[in-house]
């Protein structure tokens, strides 16, 4: 009951504060980090987070994520860097698993910069989401680390094992129907070594 009185105070707080949501969240962003034990960085100039997760069993796999709330589109955004510096020789090859993740991805963008050989994925939900429930920011992290995983698997195949995306498209389905019973991770695993910088 009493839990229950705080949310509501919480909710009619932050409605009163629309107009200063995006200071109300990047509050929100830093303190799930610092209550967290997690790896990170906060850049307080630029306004966004980073952090670096492991993504494979072993500890020998890392990639970088990113968080921020864009000022001009009003969302909530989750950005991961797939790969960067791929054999330009695949780009064909990349454009194409590309345009089939973004044929199935609800929230999510593949975006390839075919000039910096760079490929990531945004994952953006709207900001009144986490401002009204705190609690969204975890869900939206989780969510984005999982389907980063898909991506991440994907793309080493491609570039890495050399196989067709035809392929690895078919191997992927086979992958989500084993996984099917298997619960997910409730955080993204820390890394060995915190090499992230910071400007704070």
């Amino acid at each position: 009951m009493i839990t229950r009185i705080k949310n509501t105070f919480s909710t009619f707080f932050r409605l009163f504060n629309l107009k200063n949501r995006q200071k109300v969240l990047w509050s929100d962003l830093k303190k799930y980090f610092v209550d967290s034990d997690l790896h990170y960085g906060i850049f307080e100039s630029e306004r966004y987070i980073e952090a670096k997760y492991s993504i494979d069993d072993t500890h020998s796999e890392f990639r970088v994520y990113r968080y921020f709330f864009d000022k001009e589109t009003l969302n909530f955004v989750s950005l991961v860097f797939i790969h960067q510096d791929y054999d330009q020789d695949k780009t064909t090859d990349v454009f194409i698993l590309s345009s089939h993740f973004n044929n199935l991805l609800k929230y999510g963008v593949v975006r390839v910069s075919p000039d910096t050989c760079t490929i990531m994925m945004e994952y953006t939900n709207s900001e009144l989401l986490p401002f009204l429930f705190p609690g969204e920011i975890h869900s939206q992290i989780l969510a984005h680390y999982n389907v980063s995983l898909d991506l991440i698997w994907a793309f080493n195949k491609l570039l890495i094992e050399d196989q067709d995306p035809v392929f690895i498209i078919a191997d992927l389905q086979k992958k989500h129907d084993e996984r099917r019973e298997k619960v997910l991770p409730s955080t993204p695993p820390k890394n060995q070594e915190d090499n992230t910088g910071s400007d704070s």
